[in-house]
Order: C-alpha cells, then structure tokens, then sequence
C-alpha cells in the first residue's frame, strides 16, 4: 500500500508492496514535479530591469574638473514590470517605484590602445550625482587579459520619483592629468528588493 510523506505529500512504497521500481520513480518524480510547478507559480516576480549599452565609449577622466565620464544606454535587455524614466541621453535612470533596490554595474574594460599605465579604473555609481558605491581596480588589463569586466554593487533607496542613478567611468594616471580611455559594453541591473522607503 502506498504511503505519503507527511508534509509534502509525496508518495513512496512501504517494504510490503510489490516491486515496481520505475512505477514508483515516476509516481514520485510527478508528484514532485507538479509540487514545484505550484510553489513557483506562486512567487511573485520582484521587479527588475537591466540597461545595456554596447558601443565604444571614449571615457573622459581630469580630476577635479571631470572625475570620470557617465555612460549612456542603448536598449533594456529584460524587463520583469519596473517602470522607469530615462533623460540626458540615456545617461539617467529613475525608477518609477519606491523601495529598497540592489543595483549592479558592469563595464567591459579592454586592454588599452595606448602604452600609458593608469594606477585606477574604476567604476561607480552615483545616485544624485553623489557616488554611493564605487570599485577600483589598480592593474589595467595586460595583453593575456584582453577584455576584463568592472563592477560596483549596492542596495540603495530610491523615492521613486526623482532619484536618479548614473553609472561612470573614470580612468587615473599615476601624475594626475588629463586622461581617456576606451570601455565598451556596460550594463546596470536594478531589482526592488522592498517596497519600503525609506
């Protein structure tokens, strides 16, 4: 006779029942199954996005004047239901729900095409034109690198109506000075992780 698992319900053979091992296997692997399909049906999609730009970008960096250079977006790669507004070229990002957001930034960082070092390349957030999370790497990419990808990461909240995110760039010299340096293909992915705010 076949019993079940208390809380799930699955079922299983008891040492008295015939033997019918791939009845049972498949019993059990239905059961299952169909057990998964409704707790993911039942969990709801958090709200997210992620903005992609995949054109080279000259990036621009002259500490104090332009400590780095904010980056457009050329499209939304996937959208899961967070509304939002875009200005300034596709360099701002507001999203249109209040809460707690994690936020991710990516930006390819390709070897580069002149024989200057540079002791940091760093990419950041800023939110309100204030940086909130920044990463600097203090090693460009050597010619066995080719391409690396920067990050920077970090929940954050967002009102909802006017704060607004930019991802940037900046590239430093060991004397400071005027530089420029060559990204190409950055993203920034945000998912409401709360509705709270603040």
């Amino acid at each position: 006779m076949v019993a079940f698992t208390p809380n799930r319900g699955y079922p299983y053979s008891q040492p008295a029942d015939p033997v019918d091992i791939p009845g049972d296997l498949q019993r059990l692997a239905e059961a299952v199954d169909t057990d998964v399909a409704a707790l993911t049906a039942n969990i709801p999609l958090r709200p997210a996005i992620r903005f992609r730009g995949t054109d080279a970008i000259a990036a621009v960096t002259f500490t104090p004047l332009n400590p780095g250079e904010e980056l457009p977006f050329d499209f939304v790669s996937f959208d899961t239901g967070l509304p939002y507004a875009i200005s300034g070229d596709h360099i701002t990002i507001r999203p249109q729900l209040p809460g707690y957001y994690y936020a991710v930034a990516t930006i390819s960082i390709p070897r580069p095409t002149t024989g200057v070092s540079r002791n940091g390349l760093t990419v950041r957030i800023k939110k309100n034109t204030i940086t909130f999370t920044q990463n600097t790497n203090h090693l460009q990419p050597s010619a066995s690198d080719g391409i690396r990808t920067g990050s920077a990461r970090a929940g954050i909240h967002m009102n909802g109506t006017t704060d607004a995110l930019v991802v940037e760039f900046a590239s430093t010299l060991p004397t400071p000075a005027l530089d420029q340096y060559t990204v190409t293909e950055r993203t920034l992915t945000l998912v409401r992780m709360s509705p709270t705010y603040p």
